[in-house]
């Protein structure tokens, strides 16, 4: 279960937000637009900041703030920033934005506020279809078609800042005033600015209060007190000369590479593509099929969704906040159906009253056998759980709207279809590639990096780069450097009509189920239902034998059995999926000791479309910086040398 944190006590009114907890307004009462655009944009020149950045070829601009409250310096700055990019239509630029929150405020008080600011009202409904379940830890949002990246770090200001990586550009420091939330002005939190600052850092906060000022000389800041607005003093800094030097000597030094290779065009290739084509990347994407999302990923439909869980830890934590960005990237793509999914569940009734303690009601709730009909539209006995956020897919529409955009990208692209690829090389800190294509010869040179997102082919690439047995039994697949194991699976697409004839049942269905296996509501005439797994074989032909038990499954959950619907099967999909022996996905630079730029994204297991968001954000940061995506312990948890760092073995 995630980690839900508790709701603020306020007092809101139209335009007007107040904290009994902290007896102090969230933001100034008396033109508090005015008062934003004087004290944390004009103080530091923040445009002038976007130009120096755009002239330096700089990829990202990042600003961080303490105290995110209702959000109206990120949409008055990205109001700003929309014009900036208006005025410089031919910059990549992009603009992140980290905030700190330990008390998030809910979707009806955001909504009260924003009536009285009528200027936002675009963007806030933009942020109000963005905004995240409660969950302690970090929550990713992309807007402007990749231009802005939000980064909601929900939780103890320290705890968040300390355990996520990233550089601020720019720091806004600003929450209750210090007499009334003293702990965000702590002396820890000012080390935690400190340690998460560039060298050219410029710093921003509405108070001139003593310790504030002394708080920041202690940790290497230069202070100007500057006029406030209506009257009052305020302070801007940078990082004295001493400290900057320190700072640039800390901060991380990334590849920002501008030709990439990835290989593989499922979810997670294309992911990745899109992504990396936003910061101006040229892209080669490369695959063994003669089409977009033809391996695992080529079913007619699956679900978006996860399985609740019912323990707190990084490992359900690290699926929980994958499912909430998910639900968010997909809402306005093609193929997706905003249907909701039920899950069924048996026996967990003392452990369903306490889901409200870990979900919000809007992303998750329990209904009784009444309830349940009424989402679903047929009966259906027992108790389950709705997720009105979960959705179902149709991956080859996503797809094909990718390679659209790719191909009419001002970036260069190309995809090599039916491509085997045979090596891969690093020469003189470039990366080669070699393999063969229709039987004759190919090699390509010059890439920056190279992204194997090849799902199945993952393991025979790894094996020729050098993957191999590091522990003491070659037989025990956990010993390997890169262990990966395959599952075959069985998808079923059935006729929905016929399927109605023979289960009269049928004909209200209008949500998908989730329980042993999983049902898609009826989409144009047709619904899917899966999946077989096999754990370590590799998939064949379609089989008959899948779809039976693919049917025997869907019956049993749904309580028709007197009524063959085998005979509704009309295709199905058979494909290859990638799991690790821990289960966890293996995201992040692989065979350091070959040089910068070889990554991998793989071993997603049944999660392919959850997770490969995520896992597209998490490979951007690593080459690119930028907002954090995850902790760094959630991160340590997919990083591919994870099992050899358990193994006590180093690789340079």
């Amino acid at each position: 279960m995630p980690q839900l944190l508790k709701a603020p006590n306020v007092e809101v009114n139209v335009g007007a937000l107040f904290s009994y907890d902290f007896d102090d307004g969230y933001f100034q009462s008396q033109s508090p637009l005015d008062y934003i655009q004087h004290v944390f944009i004009d103080s530091i020149g923040l445009l002038s900041l976007w130009d120096k950045a755009h002239q330096s070829f700089e990829p990202i601009f990042t600003i961080a703030e303490t105290g995110f409250g209702a959000g109206l310096n990120f949409l008055t700055i990205w109001q700003r920033w929309q014009h900036w990019c208006e005025q410089n239509p031919q910059s990549t630029l992009q603009l992140h934005f980290v905030s700190v929150e330990n008390a998030p405020l809910n979707i009806n008080v955001l909504s009260q506020v924003y009536q009285g600011f009528a200027g936002f009202a675009s963007l806030f409904q933009q942020l109000l279809e963005a905004w995240p379940p409660a969950w302690q830890g970090c929550h990713s949002r992309i807007f402007d078609a990749g231009r802005v990246h939000l980064a909601l770090l929900f939780g103890d200001a320290c705890d968040m800042l300390q355990s996520h990586q990233f550089f601020a550009d720019v720091w806004l420091l600003d929450g209750f005033a210090p007499d009334k939330n003293p702990t965000m002005w702590s002396p820890a939190l000012f080390n935690c600015v400190s340690q998460k600052s560039k060298p050219l850092v410029q710093l921003a906060t509405f108070t001139s209060a003593s310790q504030v000022q002394q708080r920041l000389k202690d940790n290497g800041f230069d202070l100007v007190i500057r006029p406030g607005f209506s009257q009052q003093k305020m302070i801007t800094a940078v990082l004295s000369h001493q400290r900057a030097q320190s700072a640039t000597k800390n901060s991380a030094s990334y590849l920002t590479p501008k030709r990439i290779a990835i290989i593989g065009a499922g979810y997670a290739g294309l992911f990745l593509t899109e992504a990396l084509q936003a910061l101006g990347c040229t892209i080669d994407l490369y695959d063994e099929a003669r089409h977009v999302m033809q391996g695992a990923s080529n079913n007619k439909a699956h679900l978006l969704y996860i399985h609740p869980r019912v323990a707190t830890n990084d490992f359900n934590g690290l699926f929980e906040q994958a499912y909430s960005f998910a639900t968010y990237f997909y809402r306005r793509r093609l193929g997706v159906n905003h249907t909701g999914v039920l899950h069924l569940i048996d026996g967990w009734k003392n452990k369903n009253e306490q889901w409200h303690k870990f979900w919000p009601e809007h992303w998750l709730r329990h209904v009784d056998q009444r309830q349940l009909q009424e989402l679903v539209g047929i009966p259906i006995s027992g108790e389950g759980l709705w997720m009105p956020h979960a959705k179902t897919i149709q991956p080859c529409l996503i797809g094909d709207e990718i390679l659209k955009n790719s191909v009419n990208s001002p970036y260069g692209f190309n995809c090599y279809y039916q491509h085997e690829l045979q090596s891969i090389s690093n020469q003189g800190g470039q990366w080669q590639l070699q393999g063969q294509c229709l039987g004759e010869p190919f090699s390509q040179q010059g890439y920056d990096c190279v992204i194997l997102a090849s799902g199945a082919g993952s393991m025979q690439l790894l094996q020729r780069l050098g993957n191999k047995c590091i522990g003491q039994d070659l037989l025990k697949p956990s010993h390997w450097r890169y262990p990966l194991r395959p599952i075959a699976c069985q998808s079923s697409v059935c006729d929905f009509k016929t399927a109605c004839a023979l289960a009269p049942k049928l004909e209200g269905l209008k949500a998908s189920i989730c329980g042993k296996g999983y049902i898609t509501a009826p989409d144009q005439g047709q619904f899917c239902v899966g999946s077989r797994f096999y754990p370590d074989q590799i998939a064949g032909a379609v089989k008959l034998r899948d779809h039976q038990l693919n049917m025997h499954d869907f019956q049993a959950a749904l309580g028709i059995d007197d009524a063959d619907l085998t005979q509704a099967v009309v295709g199905g999909h058979s494909g290859t999926r990638m799991q690790s022996t821990d289960y966890l996905p293996l995201i992040g630079q692989i065979f350091s000791e070959l040089g910068d730029g070889l990554y991998l994204t793989t071993g997603f297991g049944a999660k392919g479309s959850l997770v490969t968001p995520t896992a597209a954000r998490i490979i951007v940061n690593a080459l690119f910086g930028g907002a954090p995506v995850l902790s760094q312990a959630k991160l340590a948890l997919v990083d591919p040398d994870r099992f050899a760092k358990r193994m006590g073995k180093g690789y340079s």
